[in-house]
């Protein structure tokens, strides 16, 4: 889903003459989201990560941070968020693969994603993640 689908070249006074070969590999993600509240968080960076292109019948979307929670209208990978629906959806976004995260965190809670690929926390010291 290209927002720019064109290009324009000016300038010069003879003919010119250029090949454009646009390739860019998509990976693809099914959300099924229930009527009400959802707890999600996307696995790709889209072209366009605003709730309104990504879940249109979205009725609100909240993100949890410094212990309260604040609606947001962009979703971003390696985050948590709420989101309300009216009823029973299912979504296809595209982009690239959130892949790795990397964070430092302090005591507290936090609502964040994992990533597109199997992984597992590593913590230093090994006891240091006591939920997840």
């Amino acid at each position: 889903m290209r927002t720019i689908t064109e290009i324009q070249i000016t300038g010069g006074n003879s003919e010119q003459f250029f090949t454009i070969i646009w390739f860019h590999i998509q990976d693809e993600f099914e959300f099924t989201l229930y009527a009400g509240w959802n707890l999600i968080s996307i696995p790709l960076f889209p072209d366009n990560s605003t709730v309104s292109a990504l879940f249109p019948n979205a009725e609100v979307s909240y993100e949890f941070k410094s212990g309260a929670y604040y609606p947001v209208s962009t979703l971003l990978p390696g985050v948590g968020y709420w989101i309300k629906i009216p009823q029973a959806s299912t979504y296809q976004i595209y982009g690239q693969s959130f892949t790795s995260n990397t964070m430092t965190l302090s005591v507290g809670w936090y609502l964040i994603a994992a990533i597109n690929q199997f992984s597992i926390p590593v913590t230093t010291p090994l006891t240091a993640i006591t939920a997840i």
